[in-house]
């Protein structure tokens, strides 16, 4: 059994949703990475510097741990980032109203990924009845017609049931190349 192989098999808390890791796993070049939302570093930073990948983290809460402090949607935080491999959205930027596809699309070196996990219509009626926010409900359409300026779009789709929050999650899961 390969690295790969029992990372696949540690429980979902303990690393990154199964599609990233599976993602990283097709990716063996990709060496940078910007994870949007970082929050305290978590799954995915850790998951990446497990494997002596070079992930940055970017967050506007001071508490968290990024390496870069700042808006998403300020232009002067992405002037401040450089560029990266694999740019990776998390569940973050359906919580904001514009996102800035066109700073990640900049931000991508030539023929990186954005790869974005995004709730569907139905995980975010489900949580919004449980008062978390979301700006925009995401629908394949959509995640398209956002993404327009990427070269290609696939847009799969995830099922899985989340044990600490409870219920069945939904998602697209999104490669955009540059």
């Amino acid at each position: 059994m390969n690295i790969w192989d029992e990372e696949l098999l540690k429980p979902q808390a303990e690393y990154p949703c199964l599609e990233f890791v599976r993602f990283v796993k097709r990716h063996p070049r990709f060496k940078t990475f910007l994870d949007i939302g970082c929050g305290s570093g978590g799954a995915h930073l850790d998951f990446l510097l497990d494997h002596d990948l070079e992930p940055t983290g970017l967050d506007s809460s001071p508490a968290a741990w990024p390496d870069v402090l700042g808006d998403v949607q300020d232009p002067d935080t992405w002037d401040r980032l450089g560029t990266f491999d694999c740019i990776l959205d998390h569940n973050t930027l359906c919580h904001v109203e514009r996102p800035p596809f066109d700073k990640i699309h900049d931000a991508l070196n030539p023929g990186g990924i954005f790869f974005m996990v995004a709730p569907t219509e139905d995980t975010c009626i489900r949580d919004e009845l449980r008062s978390r926010s979301f700006v925009r409900f995401t629908s394949e359409v959509e995640i398209r017609e956002m993404l327009e300026m990427f070269s290609m779009i696939r847009v799969g789709y995830s099922e899985y049931t989340d044990h600490r929050h409870g219920g069945q999650v939904k998602s697209y899961v999104v490669e955009a190349t540059k």
